[in-house]
């Protein structure tokens, strides 16, 4: 729970002082530490349970790894993702889930390592979902891939309902627009009109005191929409004054007109 609500550290002394520790409170643990960045952290909690496991009789699960995997695409440990990777077939007799292939393609095309990623993808055993082409897909936007952009655009067009499909169109139009291929660019948004796909706008959502605000980009009907975009201005204001540079190869203009 205190993980979960961001308090990793009341967690984490929490999780010291329990006399006996099951399988879910390691992995719990772990993942506190893995979803807060804590990358050294939750793989020093495995490491901590691998030397108790042979007195306690403790193993990992598939969600254990699964955390373990998280840490390190969010930290950039590419040789410790792979390790541990094989170690949960080879060493704990563990098959990797779709889950598991999503966050090594997602640790691989962030890497940079985007033939890698596409070859594990090739390998699965199962079909791959659209969490699985849309990490490899942002792996292209990132690195300005857009040969390997298009062979993910064919899964898109074929495999993939059209609602659930936009946001990675306005993606791979993404690319296309880095790479100035505005005929590519153009030939994304003539699909969407075909198959009458509409990206939904951005929404986003924070919690004060127990009450859940949600936020629509574009949107300035709260009632505090005033005060709020005066501290964005701010915001932005001190970010220049740090030598912060918008990047702006994200807005394709144009796509939801």
């Amino acid at each position: 729970m205190y993980a979960s609500c961001g308090e990793i550290e009341a967690a984490f002394g929490i999780f010291k002082r329990m006399e006996q520790r099951t399988i879910v409170s390691w992995t719990s643990m772990i993942t506190g530490f893995a979803k807060h960045g804590y990358g050294d952290e939750a793989l020093s909690v495995f490491r901590w349970m691998e030397t108790v496991e042979k007195e306690s009789n403790i193993r990992p699960d598939k969600v254990t790894f699964l955390g373990l995997l998280c840490a390190c695409t969010h930290s950039g440990y590419v040789n410790e993702g792979r390790h541990y990777f094989r170690s949960m077939t080879v060493d704990w007799g563990i098959e990797p889930t779709i889950e598991h292939y999503g966050c090594m393609v997602d640790l691989l095309s962030r890497a940079g390592l985007l033939d890698e990623a596409h070859e594990l993808v090739k390998s699965m055993p199962m079909k791959p979902n659209d969490v699985v082409w849309g990490a490899l897909l942002s792996g292209c936007r990132i690195y300005k891939s857009v040969e390997l952009a298009s062979d993910v655009a064919h899964w898109l067009t074929e495999e993939l309902e059209p609602q659930r499909a936009a946001g990675y169109f306005v993606l791979l139009s993404n690319v296309y627009a880095a790479a100035k291929k505005w005929e590519d660019v153009v030939a994304v948004r003539r699909k969407m009109l075909d198959i009458k796909t509409k990206k939904p706008p951005g929404l986003s959502w924070i919690q004060i005191e127990g009450s859940i605000y949600e936020f629509m980009a574009g949107d300035r009907s709260h009632e505090n929409a005033r005060m709020i975009y005066d501290v964005l201005d701010e915001i932005t204001k001190e970010a220049r004054c740090q030598r912060y540079v918008p990047c702006f190869t994200d807005a394709f203009v144009g796509i939801l007109d």
